[in-house]
């Protein structure tokens, strides 16, 4: 009977680890479209990379710690810091400073170009897209 038991709970332990979400290593940034205006010129002066931690409260208190990029640019004469993904398909990138066409994600009557949490798209020398979220602001 408890060999019946353990067989039970491995193997509903493995079924529910078949539907978990897939990595998919194939995926990259995703690319620009064609027709789409990117009418904000943004310019990056710097990149560093920060580490976020939180505290994860399950059956064992655990740490997750996740690398995040943050870009120091300038959009209309404001400094801005915008946060973002690091990793892409496991892998690290690079952004260099320099100009590049942005737009706003999403677009709200009431906000401003220095919203906090106001998310951008970047277009990186490649065609591909960076988003990256509005965390601080100076000046």
């Amino acid at each position: 009977m408890k060999k019946f038991i353990a067989l039970f709970c491995l193997l509903l332990c493995s079924a529910t680890l078949m539907y978990g979400q897939k990595t998919r290593f194939g995926q990259s940034l995703p690319k620009a479209k064609t027709g789409v205006d990117y009418p904000i010129q943004l310019h990056v002066s710097g990149a560093h990379v920060r580490s976020i931690c939180s505290n994860v409260f399950n059956v064992i208190n655990t740490v997750k710690c996740q690398d995040m990029m943050y870009v120091d640019a300038i959009i209309d004469g404001k400094k801005i810091e915008l946060a973002g993904n690091i990793e892409v398909d496991y892998i690290r990138f690079n952004l260099p400073p320099g100009d590049y066409q942005a737009r706003m994600k999403t677009k709200n009557p009431d906000t401003t170009l220095t919203t906090f949490g106001q998310e951008y798209e970047l277009v990186l020398a490649d065609k591909s897209l960076w988003s990256g979220k509005i965390s601080g602001y100076s000046e």
